[in-house]
């Protein structure tokens, strides 16, 4: 037998790649999808036919041992399977007779029960017709007639009993065999339907096996189609932890200076809408104080007249250059200008590893593809044509199964009728112990005993009778049943049984050409019984037959020149993020000018210059009225009563249009006072953040890359290395776990041997316990026969003794 090694070589290809592809990825590494288990495979239930052969396999077994104590006669065996003419070759003969010596004692004891029983009967027949051997119908009548009828009556009441124990085993053996024939047809259907099942879950695991194979590849694909999302994200969140911090400080500048701008637009806009008022305020107050020192007398002096002047200066130092170093700051520019630069980063990587990913994509086609070629090359026919091969057994099994089960009924009537005959046997016994002492009297003439015991005791000699003309036939069959069964159990069921008979067949040199170890070319020698012992146990194909002599699992599993391939195109991809400079030279001078002119801006109260201002004119205007009730001149008071009421309109004035404005202006001015009181702090905390961001991107963001990616391609490079071990772990531990094919040899040998061969076994040395008990029956029911039958001629005991009469004393 020679094998294709190529075919193999495949399928283990198919498997080891799967392995690589089918792993469970580190726990830094996105997970991939869960793989299936191998599907449990679901077999037909082993046949249970409940029965209980217990009851008197143990008496067979142990009679059978005692008839053949000779162990297996392997050099027979070999013989036989050689096509040895064993009925020419008279040492063969020898050996045979030898072996069989128990067989053949028990055929000749069988042999002669098979001759004398029908010759006795007939001599007896003869005998009594010759009025001898009891046929005289004459009884003699002794002193211990009743003991000798007492002791008859006990024996064959218990020989009547072991016979009807040897019958009751009978019927109970036939119908279990009777049941085991009925259930082989749907026993043999599930050892065939289960051996197909098996054949076609190997190929079912190795699809499964392979798709997963397709599924992982796809997901690593998948992987790098998305790298943009997977490589590009984890180095943006790697640098966005450095440089938001400075991103934020910026934009929290930037808030700061757009508020200060808008306080300086609203500053500006109040002040606008000011000056115009305050220079009519003065005009105004001009013309009151001109007026005032016309009208006032030329002794007369008013020196609260020079207070008539608005000194309140409007204006702030260095507000101006505020102004423009607030203009001249875009730090919103710089802030967006960041965020970009973290937002491109996954396109830039997934624009620059474009080349790579193509490459490994097209590696992994070729893997795919191999993967479809090698499953298609699979030996998967052979399987299908064992499979077509159990659906012809199946077939025929479904064809001669009515046959077998009508013989089987035929079988079944022609044993009932046996064990009815030897039930007859049991009846007559039974009521011809029941009506002999029913109908009996001891005392009785022999010649005048009771139609019921005579009756009794013609069913006695009607037990011999039927023993007599069925005892020889029943022999014959006793005698071919135990040769076939007998040796059966002792060449099959025994060594099958112990296993004998699979390290019988293992015997180098008992079956030519029957090797495994050579037809799998390995060097350990391969047995059928440990094949047997490693499927009893379920293991898998690997262990059972030793195929890591065959094949190198380490080497097919090294896919070393895959990843290599891998890494190399990986690493030939240069990722080079373009930084963004976020402390530009522009930057840094802006924020140190806007410190430095923010720290030198004076704000002035103005609002509390001007309220000291309204207040002057009321005391002034007040003090107008008192010169104006001091004058005589009409003219004079009445003027400069006027010009008093003039002044408290101004005062007046400047309180509701003036003043909530001064208000506003100065609110404004302290606001910005309150934001650029700290600005000094907050600008040199930003100088230090940007600093800090810009060296880490200068420095680091190289590194970071290169890190990142690594991580990457050894995540993907670590599904390989992980999907190995499961490989490994699958090909050696679970594909093609032959449990059911042990299972099925249990079966058979559990239906041939424990069911049909044992019930078989049981029927005969039944029938042929009750052919034992029947000899001494036949001996005690004629005995006591004569016991209750109506005899024909009395038994008259005379007395000869002469007998002298005494004569009486009477009284006188």
């Amino acid at each position: 037998m020679t094998l294709t090694w190529g075919p193999i070589r495949c399928y283990l290809g198919v498997l080891i790649l799967d392995q690589c592809l089918a792993m469970q990825a580190p726990t830094n590494c996105p997970m991939t999808p869960r793989r299936r288990d191998l599907r449990s495979v679901q077999y037909q239930p082993a046949l249970r036919l409940g029965a209980d052969f217990s009851f008197i396999s143990g008496f067979v077994h142990s009679f059978l041992g005692t008839v053949q104590p000779n162990p297996f006669p392997k050099k027979l065996f070999q013989s036989f399977v050689e096509g040895n003419n064993i009925v020419q070759n008279p040492d063969t003969i020898k050996e045979v007779l030898r072996y069989e010596t128990g067989f053949l004692v028990c055929a000749a004891i069988g042999l002669l029960y098979l001759v004398l029983v029908p010759l006795v009967g007939l001599c007896l027949a003869c005998c009594r017709c010759f009025d001898h051997c009891g046929g005289r119908m004459y009884q003699e009548q002794s002193q211990g007639i009743h003991v000798r009828r007492r002791g008859l009556f006990w024996a064959t009441l218990i020989t009547t009993i072991f016979i009807l124990a040897g019958n009751a085993c009978m019927f109970q053996s036939n119908q279990l065999l009777d049941m085991s024939v009925e259930q082989s047809p749907q026993g043999l259907g599930n050892v065939v339907t289960n051996l197909q099942i098996y054949l076609s879950a190997v190929p079912q695991q190795i699809h499964t096996v392979v798709n997963e194979s397709f599924l992982t590849i796809d997901e690593i694909a998948k992987n790098l189609m998305s790298i943009d999302s997977s490589l590009g994200t984890e180095i943006q969140s790697s640098i966005h932890r450095q440089v938001s911090k400075a991103l934020k400080s910026v934009h929290e500048m930037s808030a700061v200076v757009n508020s200060t701008k808008q306080d300086l637009v609203q500053f500006n806009n109040t002040l606008r809408q000011l000056q115009p008022k305050v220079a009519q305020l003065q005009a105004e107050l001009n013309d009151v104080k001109i007026r005032v020192n016309r009208t006032l007398p030329s002794n007369t002096t008013l020196p609260e007249l020079n207070a008539l002047s608005l000194n309140a200066k409007f204006t702030v130092p260095n507000l101006m250059d505020l102004q423009s170093a607030v203009d001249r700051a875009d730090f919103d520019a710089q802030v967006r200008q960041g965020w970009e630069f973290l937002q491109s980063i996954p396109r830039q990587v997934s624009n620059q590893s474009r080349d790579a990913v193509q490459s490994i994509e097209q590696q992994l086609v070729q893997i795919k593809g191999q993967i479809s070629h090698l499953s298609e090359d699979l030996p998967l026919h052979s399987l299908n044509d064992v499979s077509e091969q159990m659906k012809t057994v199946r077939t025929f099994i479904t064809k001669y199964s009515p046959q077998i089960l009508g013989t089987e009924r035929y079988r079944w009537a022609v044993c009932l009728v046996l064990c009815f005959v030897v039930l007859l046997v049991v009846l007559c016994n039974a009521l011809g112990l029941l009506l002999g002492p029913m109908g009996l009297q001891p005392k009785a003439d022999p010649t005048k005993r009771s139609d019921t015991a005579n009756c009794g005791g013609l069913f006695l000699m009607a037990s011999a009778g039927f023993s007599f003309l069925f005892g020889w036939i029943f022999m014959l069959l006793v005698l071919v049943l135990f040769l076939t069964g007998g040796n059966l159990y002792t060449l099959v069921c025994v060594p099958w049984q112990s296993q004998e008979l699979f390290q019988i067949i293992d015997t180098p040199g008992m079956i030519p050409g029957l090797s495994l170890s050579e037809t799998l070319h390995l060097k350990t020698k391969l047995t059928l019984s440990e094949v047997y012992s490693d499927c009893h146990q379920n293991m898998s194909l690997w262990n059972t037959l030793h195929l890591s002599e065959l094949f190198n699992l380490d080497q097919f599993l090294n896919i070393s020149k895959y990843t290599e391939q891998i890494q190399q195109d990986f690493e030939k991809q240069n990722i080079t993020l373009r930084v963004v400079n976020i402390l530009t030279w522009d930057l840094r001078t802006q924020l140190q000018n806007f410190s430095k002119i923010a720290g030198g801006v004076n704000f002035g109260n103005i609002s509390q210059q001007i309220y000291n201002f309204s207040n002057t004119i009321l005391n002034i205007s007040g003090t107008l009225d008192h010169l104006a009730d001091k004058q005589t001149n009409i003219s004079v008071k009445a003027e400069l009563q006027q010009l008093a009421t003039a002044l408290r309109g101004i005062q007046n004035n400047v309180t509701v249009n003036i003043m909530p404005m001064v208000h506003i202006v100065d609110d404004t001015l302290q606001s910005l006072g309150t934001i650029l009181s700290h600005i000094n702090d907050t600008v040199g905390n930003v100088l230090t953040d940007i600093e800090e961001a810009q060296n880490f991107l200068n420095s680091n963001t190289s590194e970071i890359v290169k890190t990142i990616s690594r991580r990457f391609l050894e995540c993907q490079m670590a599904y390989f290395t992980s999907y190995i071990h499961w490989a490994n772990k699958t090909i050696t531990q679970e594909i093609g776990r032959c449990g059911p094919v042990a299972g099925v040899v249990d079966t058979v040998g559990r239906l041939a041997c424990s069911y049909i061969v044992e019930s078989l076994n049981a029927f005969w040395f039944s029938l042929g316990w009750c052919l034992i008990f029947l000899i001494p029956n036949i001996i005690f029911s004629i005995k006591l026969a004569k016991f209750y039958r109506r005899m024909k001629h009395k038994d008259v005991l005379e007395n000869h003794i002469q007998l002298t009469h005494i004569p009486r004393a009477t009284m006188e």
